[in-house]
């Protein structure tokens, strides 16, 4: 009874659920039963280990088959698993679309495993999660090789938490240069960079056929050099890139005089910048500043907490501002957590400037409500 509950739905969360690989038999029939619409399957946090993924695997692979989406984070699996998924991805009847493997212990052997799957011609992987799944280096040269494939359909790659090092990324970098290549967003948050990566991943921004669009850097030892070498991509007029969270990454104003020049070009994309968790100071900020006011600028979005900024440097931006208004657009400022005095909240209406009156009124309101040490946002349009 319970295996014929999937036929009349599309989506089903067994997350955390006790599922264990004896289930898996029973699942995997459900997966292909001739009338299932089953496209979603969410089974995170459960002890399914390799031969659950085995008997998965079996149902995924028949005609009848559907799913377009596992989610299988934290379940026990290794490198064993990892070659049951790349059978699966290589199948002609596979319809697997997305797939997360979070917080399991894969491996680079597991990992090549999967890029020998990503790189058949049947595969039709959109998105792949590969975050804290104890990756290194070793298995980066099969990511760039799976991406550079013709028929490669991946635009979206988080490896957020492995160890891959510059070495890892620069060898990520040849296979981003590729034509071939379709990425779109990549994280590669708390891998264990420095600066020695940024120079590659500068020169793949600035790839003609480059797709990037966002890029997460954040909790590596970038530093200021790094940044640097970063914005020689972003000025690019090739660059495609909109997004760029480069939170925790030891910067200091020394840096944003190149970030400046980059927001202020006059093609670039870059809506969202988050620079949360530096050491920026007045001075790095006061440039950010001057490069919202710049016509060319297109940011949105830009989280500057935890930066040791002063409400007086925003209140005399804004008030600079308001005569220089350039668009309808209104650019959001993330300010918590700096040296924000108890009276801000009463003033707030002295650091909303904009065109939009309820978007100010919608701010002016919620202000009074929060601790001045929670979120807090200026609107700088």
């Amino acid at each position: 009874m319970f295996c014929f509950l999937f036929l009349s739905f599309c989506f089903c969360s067994l997350e955390s659920s006790c599922v264990t690989s004896q289930c898996c038999k029973y699942l995997s029939s459900a997966v292909f039963a001739k009338h299932s619409v089953l496209t979603a399957l969410q089974l995170r946090g459960n002890n399914l280990e390799d031969e659950g993924m085995r008997l998965l695997c079996e149902g995924l692979r028949n005609p009848n088959c559907k799913l377009q989406i596992l989610e299988v984070e934290s379940c026990g699996l290794t490198t064993k698993g990892c070659e049951f998924l790349s059978l699966t991805l290589s199948s002609e009847y596979s319809q697997l679309q997305e797939l997360d493997l979070e917080s399991n212990t894969l491996k680079d052997s597991g990992a090549i495993w999967l890029c020998e799957g990503i790189r058949s011609p049947h595969c039709k992987l959109h998105r792949l999660r590969l975050a804290f799944c104890q990756l290194t280096h070793e298995c980066c040269k099969s990511f760039s090789s799976a991406l550079s494939v013709e028929h490669s359909l991946l635009m979206e790659l988080e490896l957020e938490g492995n160890e891959l090092g510059d070495e890892g990324v620069n060898l990520l970098c040849e296979g981003l240069r590729k034509p071939n290549c379709k990425l779109e967003k990549l994280w590669l948050d708390k891998c264990g960079l420095t600066s020695g990566c940024c120079g590659d991943l500068s020169s793949a921004l600035c790839t003609e056929h480059s797709r990037l669009t966002e890029l997460h850097l954040g909790d590596n030892k970038l530093a200021n050099s790094g940044v640097q070498l970063l914005c020689k991509g972003l000025r690019s007029l090739n660059c495609k890139l909109e997004r760029l969270r480069l939170w925790s990454c030891g910067l200091t104003s020394k840096c944003c005089e190149s970030l400046l020049s980059a927001l202020c070009a006059e093609h670039s994309n870059l809506t969202v910048l988050d620079l949360t968790e530096n050491n920026l100071t007045d001075a790095g900020a006061r440039l950010l500043c001057e490069a919202l006011r710049n016509p060319n600028c297109k940011l949105e979005k830009s989280a500057a907490s935890l930066n040791k900024i002063s409400l007086p440097l925003f209140h005399s931006q804004s008030q600079e501002r308001k005569s220089k208004t350039k668009s309808d657009t209104v650019t959001v400022m993330e300010i918590s957590a700096n040296y924000l005095p108890t009276h801000f909240s009463q003033s707030s209406s002295t650091v909303c400037a904009g065109p939009s009156n309820m978007m100010k009124d919608s701010f002016r309101q919620m202000i009074p409500r929060l601790p001045v040490s929670e979120m807090t946002f200026l609107y700088i349009a």
